[in-house]
């Protein structure tokens, strides 16, 4: 069983300590702070090769060459891209790598 840092608690702290508090249209709509843990697996890629491998086409406001994460949630059973296993979506690189830190050690099926 994979286990949580012991610093994990004093980690949250900080990272709540850094942000913007709940106010605003959030705050009016009812809304609460939350703080969360995703497995996910992901693989570096542009926002246009995520673009292209949707079969989308990259909207004229946005820049193809913004670098990023491919993303696919390890929780989620529901599959919206072919030839994946789990939910596919992507991400800009600085909120990625803000979110999300590798494992040092992989398991591989």
């Amino acid at each position: 069983m994979t286990r949580l840092p012991e610093d994990f608690s004093q980690n949250a702290e900080k990272l709540l300590a850094s942000h913007r508090p709940l106010a605003g249209r959030v705050q009016e709509l009812g809304g609460k702070t939350y703080i969360g843990t995703k497995v996910l697996h992901a693989a570096p890629m542009t926002r246009r090769e995520y673009n292209n491998l949707r079969g989308w086409t990259l909207p004229a406001d946005e820049n193809g060459d913004d670098a990023g994460f491919l993303v696919q949630y390890a929780d989620q059973d529901q599959i919206n891209v072919e030839g994946f296993t789990g939910y596919v979506s992507w991400s800009p690189a600085g909120v990625f790598s803000a979110a999300y830190q590798p494992l040092l050690k992989e398991t591989v099926k």
